[in-house]
């Protein structure tokens, strides 16, 4: 038997503003009222659905305890946190902590500094095409830099990986005829906005770390590039050192020991 119809929303409902896949920041806009459109079929279905009052904010979810001592005890992992660098789920920061480790936050957008006590850093993902000029004067380039190029452990997800290319051409300015906004230069690629969707999946490692990838740029290298992951499906993505680059959010809980070596 079908599922009973419970409610409906009407096409006349608003619409919300997309970018990427939908994923519009919700400080950029105020959610619209939705309660004239939707439509109770079923009035068992609570009604306190309709309510147009503030959501609490919820607290981060906890991951779940771990059954061995932590294991990142004593590391102090820098976490790139700004406008570019904003996606961040909760649950990797939950679970770093429950590992014992202690994140920092940095803003490359405001040319802030790794911080000199970090011993692990992870550039998150994000929207970097959006602010291509400040990040192309960005201060932070340099201690960034030093901190791979002196072997210690990093991760770079999508954006955050976008960043140490050669730089990153905008779908606007490949209209104008104009060149990429210079990034880090450490790897040897640069990184083209498409119009449409590149690609979007579910992935996982040959290690049993698994995540999703979503992205409306390409990567194009000038040479060869060693991956930094072993999937079936998706983006390897680039390893330089101790640098694991790509695409892919991981979802940390998902294999604990790998992304533990990992940092």
């Amino acid at each position: 038997d079908l599922p009973p119809l419970l409610a409906w929303m009407g096409k006349d409902a608003p619409q919300l503003p997309e970018r990427h896949l939908g994923l519009k920041m919700p400080t950029e806009l105020d959610v619209p009222d939705f309660s004239t459109c939707f439509h109770i079929e079923n009035q068992n279905f609570s009604a306190n659905l309709l309510s147009t009052q503030r959501v609490p904010e919820q607290h981060e979810p906890q991951s779940p305890t771990p059954s061995a001592p932590p294991c990142l005890l004593g590391k102090k992992i820098a976490i790139a946190k700004d406008a570019a660098f904003c996606f961040i789920y909760p649950a990797n920061i939950a679970w770093l902590q429950t590992q014992g480790a202690e994140v920092i936050y940095f803003s490359p957008l405001a040319g802030e500094a790794v911080p000199e006590d970090a011993n692990a850093l992870w550039l998150t993902g994000g929207y970097p095409e959006l602010h291509v000029s400040a990040l192309e004067q960005s201060a932070s380039w340099a201690s960034i830099q030093d901190f791979i190029e002196s072997a210690q452990p990093v991760l770079a997800e999508c954006g955050g990986m976008m960043v140490l290319g050669k730089g990153i051409l905008t779908t606007e300015a490949r209209r104008r005829g104009e060149k990429s906004n210079k990034m880090l230069g450490l790897l040897p690629c640069v990184f083209e906005m498409q119009e449409k969707l590149a690609s979007l999946g579910y992935r996982e490692d040959a290690s049993g770390v698994r995540g999703h990838e979503f992205h409306h740029s390409k990567r194009i290298c000038a040479a060869e590039v060693q991956p930094a992951f072993v999937v079936t499906r998706g983006d390897a993505g680039i390893r330089y050192k101790n640098l694991r680059a790509s695409y892919i959010h991981w979802y940390f809980p998902s294999q604990p020991e790998e992304v533990i070596s990992w940092f």
